[in-house]
């Protein structure tokens, strides 16, 4: 089937999807791009993720990427040379981010810095002590960690842990300590 018996038989001729790298690009690489599920990934990802990108068209509706594999890898291996992207590793596989993410991981550090020690939201030992006392399921790592966010005055606190681990858990004996001494808890999470 050639693309001439192809077009005698719909009625269609091909028509050439005209595509503006710069601004797919930009958009791939941009809030909602190929970094929305995280801050790396691999030429694969950048792959499955170009192939599902809109395309800005001169018509208003954005639509799908229309090319053939090799278009496809050759649109990738663009994409990854671009300015929107760094390398973070090379060898075998090597991973990427967006200077965006880059820049967002930045002003997270600084602020967080920023934000060590300011004696903020700092919590009387009897509050603690009650929250921990309403949540004796915790972990002895767990109560040091209630201790250390409701008593250190840091601004920003993390905690990192696997799913199922007591996150959530601990930071609600926090939010009764906190709301015990008068401070207004609104939460919030990355995901989930």
């Amino acid at each position: 089937l050639t693309p001439e018996a192809l077009a005698a038989a719909t009625g269609r001729e091909r028509v050439e999807q005209v595509i503006n790298t710069d601004t797919l690009f930009a958009s791939l690489a941009g809030p909602d791009g190929i970094c929305t599920a995280g801050s790396v990934f691999s030429r694969a990802d950048a792959l499955t993720t170009l192939a599902s990108q809109p395309v800005p068209s001169g018509e208003g509706h954005p639509q799908p990427l229309l090319c053939g594999a090799e278009r496809l890898l050759e649109l990738t291996d663009q994409f990854l040379a671009s300015r929107h992207i760094v390398a973070l590793t090379g060898g075998h596989k090597p991973l990427y981010t967006t200077v965006e993410m880059l820049q967002v991981q930045e002003r997270i550090a600084t602020r967080y810095a920023k934000g060590l020690h300011r004696g903020t939201h700092l919590v009387a030992d009897r509050h603690v002590d009650a929250a921990l006392a309403r949540h004796p399921h915790l972990t002895a790592e767990q109560q040091q960690l209630v201790t250390a966010w409701c008593q250190r005055g840091h601004r920003y606190a993390t905690a990192i842990g696997r799913a199922g681990a007591g996150k959530t858990t601990t930071v609600a004996a926090c939010a009764e300590a906190w709301a015990a001494a008068d401070y207004r808890v609104v939460g919030a999470a990355v995901k989930g």
